[in-house]
């Protein structure tokens, strides 16, 4: 050891140096195995079964069936937004090959938008059977939140027939053995909406309580709009009269800064990946789009939308940097989306009436 630190300060700071270890050896030596649970951490993310066989755990479930709820509707990039791709209510000005695709009806199988907002809308099943199951088990007489979850599970498999061709599987994965199912047609699929449905009706019967209420007009809506899938007409329409569904109902999906944006704002007027509607689409190429109502270029009163401007004056491009972007005002961060509402009950009944040929009942 070199004699300049055994002197003076030098042999202080030794000193010091050798207390620090001791009490360092000390210290460790209190741990008898490094593995204790003071030096352990859980993972987060990994949550088994038994974490939430508890009333609070049943609370959550019925919590995280709404919030799927909402990814399949605007709370994230699901087949209402992209859907309008196909349909032209939308063009698409994104650098997403995937949104190409689906505006150009060259939809490919391995397309992993698709596949994501198809596994979300099994997730949202996946999630009431769940709920519904731990609430049988810990809120046995409860009627609320599982009819709530009848409601998310029956809007899930409506969408699914209504998104996607037959052959679809309605598997259960709520256990911990996946009971897997063969597929099923798109009459099926609606069937099996509609039983969801009348779950949740059944659950509510006459209560006057004001969620009540609500959930029960809400239910009443989805199973229309299920019934029309099957043709079954009559029956939709008279399912929503306005003395059981009235005009001014709406089933809302709200947002707020803190939790997350309206996806349709997010995608359309602010990251501008989605164009509105026109008959003519390409910029300079003048692409013309058969049998697409032209909602921008006619105006159309149900969708103000409009060109935007730089501060430099130069007309906004969409986020691919080239197609001029045309947005809609409709849309704000945190504007209220119904999931179901009052005009969806007349839409049936109007339906209904035309099926039935009594075009009067709708003056």
């Amino acid at each position: 050891m070199p004699s300049y630190i055994t002197h003076g300060r030098g042999a202080s700071r030794l000193a010091a140096a050798r207390r620090a270890t001791a009490l360092g050896l000390l210290a460790l030596g209190a741990c008898s195995n490094v593995t204790e649970p003071l030096l352990e951490a859980d993972d987060p993310d990994i949550i088994a079964p038994g974490d939430i066989s508890s009333p609070s755990g049943a609370v959550g479930l019925y919590r995280g069936t709404l919030l799927r709820l909402n990814d399949i509707a605007a709370g994230d990039e699901s087949t209402w937004l992209f859907g309008g791709l196909l349909a032209d209510e939308y063009g698409t000005g994104s650098t997403f090959v995937q949104n190409d695709e689906a505006d150009r009806r060259l939809v490919q199988t391995n397309n992993s938008s698709v596949t994501g907002m198809y596994r979300r809308l099994n997730q949202v099943r996946t999630a009431a059977n769940q709920g519904l199951a731990a609430y049988a088990e810990h809120f046995r007489d409860s009627t609320t939140s599982p009819a709530e979850m009848y409601f998310a599970r029956g809007f899930a498999e409506m969408q699914l027939a209504q998104d996607f061709c037959s052959a679809i599987p309605l598997s259960n994965g709520a256990g911990e053995e996946a009971v897997l199912a063969g597929p099923s047609t798109t009459a099926q699929v609606f069937t099996a909406s509609v039983a969801s449905y009348d779950s949740a009706l059944a659950r509510l019967g006459s209560s006057t309580v004001a969620r009540n209420v609500t959930i029960t007009r809400a239910a009443r809506v989805g199973k229309a709009r299920a019934l029309l899938g099957l043709g079954r007409f009559v029956e939709a329409g008279a399912l929503v009269t306005p003395t059981l569904v009235p005009t001014s109902f709406s089933y809302d999906q709200t947002f707020a800064l803190t939790s997350g944006d309206n996806t349709i704002w997010a995608q359309v007027p602010s990251a501008r990946r989605y164009l509105v509607g026109d008959s003519i689409e390409g910029n300079a190429r003048n692409i013309i789009v058969r049998n697409n109502l032209p909602f921008f270029s006619a105006n159309d009163p149900r969708v103000p939308a409009r060109f935007s401007v730089t501060a430099r004056g130069d007309t906004t491009r969409s986020q691919d940097g080239s197609t001029i972007s045309r947005t809609t005002t409709l849309y704000g961060r945190s504007t209220p989306i119904p999931k179901v509402n009052g005009l969806d009950a007349r839409l049936n009944e109007a339906e209904a009436a035309l099926q039935d040929n009594t075009p009067g009942q709708l003056l």
